[in-house]
């Protein structure tokens, strides 16, 4: 009877070990199938070949979920797995070439964000990289030596809503052989402006410039200087680089021009008094003055004859600058903005004052019976210049809203989440159309708001039409 009982017992065992593998493959296969999955390649823009070494960066956009990695092989395809649900953007990149955040399923360009559940399944995605621009070139004393360690940057011209502004790109260190090398360029137009570095250490002072019997003379220092040999932004000649371009000999010379000091005070607007952690900031602006770069400038606080706390920036060479300030008082942004005219002589008494923003109230009207609600609205208010941050505001029930300005500046309006078929018919400060000189905060209050006026039909006034985005300039610049 036991030998019975042990082939029964044998039997089962074995009985029960095709069930157990069954399980442990079962569990294997949805661990495997669990989460989405993403297929894809990332190949050259301008040659169709497949690029290894490119990296698929998926990050999510809502949930706690990590971003993940992917780096091709050599047949230029990625695989990103169990990816948990969620919005998630996808981007592709590698050395020598720009970075894309565009991928292609076929003919298809897929969205910016991506939203992905379990089982999930994204096959035949390629990313077209396209290769990146390089300038090079060589910054020189005037006497031909190197200016090892000068910097080199690069700036491209940008319009948003009708606001100019100077954009850095990129920079570079010149090295010993005075030789620099700017890449990862998009194609574009590009400024490029050398200057050399004086770093001003806090524990010297750097002592004026005199000669043997103790009086003043002129002193002279390095410009900031746009190729070809420019000190003004004005007269800066652009280089323009295309895709996979490396554009040599954009050569800088550095000369000496006579420099000056420039001593002066900051004030609070709102106090009288003397603004001690304020610091002002030099700016060279274009023709227009709608936009600008700072320039580096060494300063130090000094005693004015007038025994108030000032400061003092030395080697400030000739040309038209933008002086800017800012400064915080009782949570209040203050700022001050000084046009400036630099010539050969001293400058004793520069007096920025700062002044607070203005807080500003508006109101957004129907002249018609609306079809949308007042309060999926939102008013933003964009700077001529390039100077101060843009302002957006929600619209409440009422139509009404409330912003903060920045003094001295002139903004343009835009209503974002229109309807297609509606338009801005009118912008007004009282009965004053702003349309042509943009909006200024000054008069701007509770009892003369901004008022904005939103049509669907076609009698506002002439040129005003539907916008596709959703989103209407209400003042051209």
């Amino acid at each position: 009877m036991r030998w019975i009982a042990a082939i029964l017992l044998c039997s089962l065992s074995l009985a029960a070990q095709p069930a157990r593998e069954q399980r442990r493959s079962s569990s294997r296969t949805n661990d495997s199938e669990r989460g989405a999955w993403i297929f894809g390649s990332v190949i050259s823009d301008r040659t169709g070949q497949p690029l290894s070494r490119a990296q698929v960066i998926l990050r999510p956009v809502t949930g706690t979920t990590n971003s993940v990695l992917a780096e091709t092989d050599e047949r230029g395809q990625f695989i990103l797995n169990r990816i948990g649900p969620g919005i998630y953007s996808l981007m592709a990149q590698r050395d020598g070439y720009l970075p894309n955040t565009s991928a292609r399923r076929g003919p298809l360009r897929l969205p910016p964000l991506l939203k992905l559940s379990d089982g999930t399944r994204l096959r035949d995605l390629t990313f077209r990289l396209r290769p990146w621009g390089v300038v090079v070139g060589k910054v020189r004393y005037d006497d031909s030596e190197p200016a090892v360690g000068a910097t080199v940057q690069l700036y491209r011209e940008t319009v948003a809503r009708g606001r100019r502004s100077m954009q850095l790109a990129s920079s570079a260190r010149v090295n010993d052989r005075g030789e620099y090398r700017v890449h990862g360029l998009s194609p574009g137009s590009y400024f490029v402006s050398a200057m050399r570095n004086r770093p001003a250490s806090p524990d010297l002072e750097e002592q004026d410039a005199i000669d043997e019997s103790g009086r003043s003379r002129t002193e002279f220092r390095y410009a900031t200087t746009f190729y070809p040999s420019a000190q003004k932004l004005a007269d800066a000649v652009a280089v323009s680089v295309g895709s996979g371009d490396e554009v040599g000999a954009i050569d800088v010379y550095l000369k000496p021009v006579p420099a000056v000091r420039i001593r002066g005070s900051i004030t609070n607007g709102l106090t009288g008094l003397t603004m001690k952690d304020a610091i002002p900031v030099f700016r060279r602006v274009s023709p227009d003055g709608r936009s600008s770069i700072s320039v580096p400038v060494n300063m130090r606080t000094v005693n004015l004859p007038s025994s108030r706390s000032g400061f003092e920036i030395t080697g400030v060479t000739a040309g038209p600058y933008l002086v800017t300030c800012e400064g915080q008082y009782e949570g209040r942004r203050m700022i001050a903005r000084v046009f400036l005219s630099v010539t050969d002589a001293p400058i004793d008494d520069l007096d920025l004052l700062l002044e607070a923003e203005h807080e500003i109230t508006g109101i957004v009207r129907f002249d018609d019976s609306p079809r949308l609600r007042l309060s999926n609205l939102r008013v933003s208010l964009e700077p001529r210049t390039d100077l101060n941050p843009s302002r957006a505001s929600e619209v409440v029930d009422d139509g009404g809203f409330k912003s903060k300005l920045a003094p001295g500046e002139h903004y343009d309006a835009f209503v974002a989440n229109l309807a297609p078929e509606y338009y801005v018919k009118s912008v007004h400060v009282g009965n004053v159309d702003v349309a042509a000189d943009g909006i200024s905060p000054l008069g701007l209050g509770a009892a003369t708001p901004l008022e904005i006026t939103l049509s669907s039909k076609r009698t506002g006034r002439e040129g005003a039409s539907p916008n596709e985005a959703g989103t209407r300039r209400l003042i051209a610049p």
